[in-house]
């Protein structure tokens, strides 16, 4: 282990643990030879067939012509001695850029030749896991965002894709699932961005009148998630019967259902921000049910279930809003990855310490030629919109075929898909059991006040973390209000806005 691989292993630690425990338990292939000097005076690395990463003239200009003109996101495949990562950071006073290097055990032997510390502490850098890892796709989709980086930009050292010959089609594979996540989370951000924003905080109000508590529940039972899906009908006769052997997660839209059928359940979950899950919560329902609400549902919803007098559970999910909510004071963790209300619900039930996790009603399809069961909000709705010439069935049919189906015939029927349904389907399926249990430590009264004290200081001095909190916010700000103007004055309207909805706290 050479005193250079010790500076940069010690300067890793400091930002990517993973990375650097990794590359401490793998053996160096010595693809990085060594290293020689540039006329310019500084040390380039060479591989071990002596060609050099970068020029022996003058490494500086080459890398200033091989950059773009304007500033964007660079992806840099070969990190060498980081000249044209300097010239980067140096050209562009703003811009963000990501490395990465082959494999690990190249990885290694760079490390061992070159001191990159300088690279290494630069937080406008992100160093990502090789692409033999397989992660590359995912952590380029957290960390490049185009609203704020701009164009999206792969620079190559072209010594080093010569070297690494399936490189470029590695790169492209993952740079095109990274694009594929990033559109889809850009089109959720442009539709509820101001929705999420406006919800949180006045959640958080409530958030700051009780104390919760960690619900004190037998988890030797066998926690039953409820979706809304055409199955539901038949489990909750089931359940019925033998209800003393579950514990309940009802999900927002199968909570009606349980209501109208005499099947209480003992916890809601909700983490729709839309006002329309309001409706779900239009019903007479005992006050012993625990609702958990993300930071980001709906406050109509909750305010439905204070007035009740039922006890509440605000959680942090992923919404960087959220999470920075979280980091202030801690809020107990959702996931809510999956995207659906089931996914969420199973976390809840995982994090309660349940080892023992069924679902009825869960179908993520259109069953029997039914999108929900009976006693649904969007059932209840149907039904009051028929007609002589419309009937349920013509309801069900426009909601069912309003994107390209796919038709399978079973024996209790024709059930139809999408791809939309098969991806939930997909998602909460490869649900595993949470490794962070809730702990009594999570619960507590929220400090709002103080809270946004702190937001609105960090704000005023454009704190970076206060500003990807807002993300979401600030993407549909630009796509729906502001679509020509530059970002730093979409920054300043979007500070206006949050500051003037919380300042009376002043």
């Amino acid at each position: 282990m050479t005193n250079v691989f010790k500076k940069n292993i010690r300067a890793l630690r400091m930002r990517y643990q993973d990375i650097a425990l990794t590359l401490e338990r793998t053996h160096s292939n010595g693809i990085y030879a060594g290293t020689l000097t540039a006329h310019t005076g500084e040390n380039i690395p060479f591989f071990r067939n002596n060609r050099t990463l970068h020029s022996r003239y003058n490494p500086w200009i080459e890398a200033e012509r091989t950059l773009p003109a304007q500033p964007c996101f660079i992806l840099f495949c070969g990190i060498g001695a980081g000249i044209h990562i300097s010239v980067f950071l140096e050209k562009f006073r703003h811009a963000c850029c990501a490395v990465c290097e082959f494999d690990y055990a190249s990885f290694r032997a760079l490390l061992e030749q070159v001191d990159l510390t300088h690279i290494i502490v630069q937080e406008r850098v992100h160093f990502l896991h090789p692409l033999t890892h397989g992660s590359a796709s995912q952590e380029i989709a957290q960390c490049y965002m185009p609203i704020i980086h701009g164009n999206f930009f792969v620079h190559y050292l072209q010594p080093w894709k010569a070297f690494f010959p399936t490189s470029e089609q590695k790169i492209a594979e993952l740079t095109s699932q990274a694009m594929k996540i990033i559109r889809a989370d850009f089109s959720v951000q442009v539709h509820f961005g101001k929705l999420w924003m406006r919800n949180a905080l006045l959640n958080l109000r409530y958030a700051q009148i009780f104390t919760p508590k960690l619900p004190n529940i037998n988890t030797q039972t066998e926690a039953i998630i409820l979706g809304a899906g055409p199955s539901l009908e038949k489990g909750i006769e089931k359940i019925r019967s033998h209800r003393d052997v579950y514990t309940i997660f009802a999900c927002d839209t199968a909570f009606p259902v349980c209501c109208t059928g005499g099947l209480m359940p003992d916890f809601f979950i909700s983490i729709d921000p839309q006002y329309i899950s309001y409706a779900h919560t239009m019903c007479s329902f005992p006050s012993q049910v625990t609702a958990i609400f993300d930071i980001c549902a709906c406050p109509c919803a909750v305010r439905s279930f204070y007035l009740n007098g039922n006890s509440l559970i605000f959680t942090g999910g992923g919404h960087p809003f959220s999470v920075y909510a979280s980091r202030f004071s801690s809020l107990p963790f959702l996931e809510t990855s999956s995207g659906t209300v089931a996914g969420a619900a199973y976390s809840v039930a995982s994090f309660l310490g349940f080892t023992r996790i069924t679902s009825v009603g869960t179908d993520f399809s259109y069953t029997n030629g039914k999108p929900y069961a009976r006693g649904t909000y969007l059932s209840k709705q149907f039904e009051q919109k028929i007609l002589r010439i419309s009937p349920l069935e013509t309801q069900f049919c426009n909601l069912m075929f309003r994107t390209p189906t796919r038709q399978d015939n079973t024996q209790g029927g024709i059930t139809y898909s999408n791809e939309i349904l098969d991806q939930y389907k997909r998602n909460f399926d490869q649900i595993t059991p949470g490794a962070r249990p809730w702990h009594a430590a999570d619960f507590r009264a929220f400090p709002y006040k103080q809270f946004i004290n702190f937001f609105h200081a960090q704000l005023r001095s454009k704190h970076a973390a206060a500003l990807l909190a807002m993300l979401p916010f600030i993407t549909w700000y630009k796509t729906k209000r502001t679509p020509q103007a530059p970002i730093f004055r979409i920054l300043e309207l979007v500070l206006e806005d949050v500051l003037r909805y919380t300042r009376y706290n002043e």
